[in-house]
């Protein structure tokens, strides 16, 4: 066989399928960056939205504390906390004395009031109170003007204890994650689930809020920084984030990178083949 007529179908072939890998590789780095509109070397502001402060919902779990250096309150929060089964510690040294835990509720640490269908508790001390719809500041404030009634110097703290979101779909490590503070972005839940696969769809990212019964669900386009803008971005306790898988996931391929070439460079061999048999002819 001639060599010359040889090589010019096999360059015409080895040509072709660097070409398919070159334009599917751009195609998948097209796909995985953050925030892709964003100009190189150049320094972009965004004004990030506005963050509301959460609101104290029904199933919501609280971890309330109560201090005060009054010497006279100490067989009384301790009578209270062993009456109602709360952790009490007492701190010689500062004369600081403690009460907090819970009504058997449980959250990250363990301990928590839990907040009924009603939006109320029932605290040791103070009683059935409503604390629905307040935000944790509110709160705070709302029960330290009742402390201040019963102890001299007293220092009442709330938080959330089950400050939880979801994340499901291609991420590394999919579940619940509590949440340290109450400052959280769909960024910081992303980074604590590990990060999306390749296989997640960054342009399509659900996100599933439920509001007094109601759910509500909104997209992100992780692509582009207006994202950052979006009244969603900061989360709420028991949002669900979901990442959808993109095609390469679905037809169950082992690699986006070299989605269909295979069969490319399979009818490109058969043409070639099919070439050199005719140009023998």
């Amino acid at each position: 066989m001639n060599f010359r007529k040889f090589l010019s179908p096999t360059v015409l072939l080895l040509g072709c399928i660097v070409s398919l890998i070159s334009c599917s590789e751009k195609q998948f780095m097209k796909e995985t960056p953050y925030f892709s509109d964003v100009p190189d070397s150049v320094i972009t502001a965004v004004n990030l939205a506005n963050r509301n402060q959460l609101k104290i919902q029904p199933d919501d779990i609280l971890n309330i504390t109560l201090q005060t250096t009054d010497p006279l309150a100490t067989a009384n929060l301790n009578n209270i906390s062993g009456a109602n089964t709360m952790t009490s510690s007492t701190n010689t040294t500062s004369g600081q004395y403690l009460i907090g835990g819970g009504q058997n509720a449980i959250g990250s640490d363990g301990v928590g009031f839990l907040v009924d269908s009603l939006g109320e508790l029932n605290l040791p001390i103070f009683g059935r109170i409503k604390l629905s719809e307040m935000s944790t500041d509110s709160a705070r404030n709302f029960l330290q003007k009742k402390a201040d009634k019963l102890y001299k110097n007293a220092t009442v703290n709330v938080r959330f204890v089950n400050m939880k979101i979801g994340v499901l779909g291609e991420v590394n490590r999919p579940g619940y994650f509590y949440m340290g503070n109450e400052k959280n972005t769909i960024l910081d839940a992303l980074l604590m689930a590990g990060d999306m696969t390749i296989y997640g769809k960054r342009k399509n990212v659900l996100l599933l809020r439920d509001s007094a019964g109601v759910m509500t669900m909104h997209r992100f386009n992780m692509d582009s920084k207006d994202m950052l803008t979006s009244q969603y971005f900061y989360l709420k306790q028991r949002d669900v984030i979901y990442v959808e898988p993109n095609k390469a996931r679905i037809q169950g391929l082992n690699s986006p990178v070299y989605t269909k070439v295979g069969l490319a460079v399979s009818i490109l061999t058969l043409l070639v083949l099919v070439w050199t048999r005719i140009d023998n002819n």
